[in-house]
């Protein structure tokens, strides 16, 4: 899995169903694959 840049992951974060696709994609969470999704959303 790369590494997503700061711009990227906010805006993955503005995307509602994103959370959903990756855990279709990958069958696993975002919040799980990358733990700084999780701070961030904690952040705002």
């Amino acid at each position: 899995v790369e590494m997503l840049s700061e711009d990227q992951i906010s805006s993955l974060m503005m995307e509602p169903d994103m959370n959903q696709v990756c855990q279709e994609v990958l069958g696993t969470p975002l919040v799980e694959v990358c733990p700084l999704l999780q701070e961030l959303q904690q952040q705002q």
